[in-house]
């Protein structure tokens, strides 16, 4: 729970848990072989921390399997790399088509891993670090293992979490806090406040949005996954949070002119803004979403174009030939037309 709260204060937490296994690894992985020479001590360090920044995957399982082909591509790399140390030819030879490999592999999906790269640094490292002497290499090859074994146990027993199920779990904050302001805002309309109050209110409101928003867009930011396209609709839902934070503020600027010059809706307009508001947090509530096909499910709900409409012609009726509230007036309607348009 500590972890959960402290998230909402820091967006980079995700970085700072992984830096902090990544260097737990390092340092337990020195320790266990703290009575050997400095490269096994220096092998099982390298296999550790790299073991840990090569994961990729939202889900416990995914990074299991995601360590385990990290793990073994590592240890292929630096088995290849140690038997062709003595042949200098043979070790550009490797390192050339490696450095192919691993270049070439990432456009299968892991575009934004490092553990491609990775991969051939550890055969860098095998034909610089590594011993010709075959005890000392079947040594680093179990420095590497143990290393790897290590990163896993940290990996699931350290700072455990689960980016996917967070995404979503700040996606519902944010609809409910969207609901909220509707209700909210329906008080609003129904008297005119201090300017400075009324903006105060509404900076903290969007303040509140744009934090998830922005906490959505780190996950997805720093979340690999192996699907492209399941990463292009994270990114899709970080930008639908956004229009919709941008539609509520343009509303807001609205009700800011409006109170700024002393002005309130006509009594018809306010009842069916009203009306509007009230159906719009009926709609917001009811929203699923749907965590295995990253979509949001809209429940159909009638009414709400024909309120709007509606709101629109009350609008217009109140508009004036040359007033300055025609703005604010288009500008609220404008929000509410953003907002249908992202919600339905």
């Amino acid at each position: 729970m500590f972890w959960k709260k402290y998230w909402q204060y820091d967006p980079g937490l995700f970085r700072l848990k992984h830096a902090a296994k990544t260097v737990l690894a390092v340092l337990l992985a020195v320790a266990v072989f703290s009575k050997f020479g400095m490269i096994t001590r220096v092998t099982a360090g390298i296999a550790a921390g790299f073991s840990i920044q090569g994961v990729v995957g939202e889900t416990t399982k995914n990074k299991l399997i995601s360590l385990v082909i990290a793990d073994i591509c590592f240890l292929g790399a630096y088995l290849i790399g140690a038997s062709v140390r003595p042949y200098p030819l043979l070790s550009g030879i490797f390192l050339t088509l490696l450095a192919f490999f691993v270049m070439y592999v990432r456009r299968f999906g892991p575009r934004f891993s490092t553990f491609p790269l990775l991969v051939w640094a550890v055969g860098f490292l095998a034909t610089v670090l590594s011993s010709p002497n075959d005890t000392n290499l079947i040594l680093h090859g179990i420095a590497m293992i143990i290393g790897f074994l290590i990163s896993g146990g940290i990996l699931l027993a350290v700072f455990p979490e689960n980016k996917r199920y967070l995404f979503y779990d700040n996606i519902a904050i944010f609809l409910s806090h969207y609901a909220d302001v509707f209700s909210w805002l329906k008080q609003q309309t129904q008297f005119i406040q201090k300017p400075q109050a009324f903006s105060a209110q509404t900076h903290v409101k969007k303040s509140e949005l744009l934090h998830l928003m922005q906490l959505n867009e780190t996950i997805a930011s720093i979340t690999v996954t192996l699907s492209p396209g399941r990463q292009n609709r994270l990114n899709k839902l970080v930008v639908w949070q956004f229009s919709l934070t941008k539609a509520l503020a343009i509303i807001f600027e609205g009700f800011e002119t409006l109170h700024r010059e002393s002005k309130i809706l006509p009594k018809n307009a306010s009842a069916q803004l009203n009306a509007l508001m009230t159906w719009l947090t009926r709609y917001i509530n009811s929203i699923a979403i749907n965590k295995n096909t990253d979509t949001i499910e809209f429940k159909p709900i009638h009414n709400g174009e024909a309120l709007l409409r509606q709101f629109r012609e009350d609008l217009k009726a109140c508009m004036t030939v040359a007033s300055e509230n025609n703005i604010a007036l288009l500008n609220i309607y404008l929000g509410f037309r953003m907002i249908f348009r992202n919600l339905l």
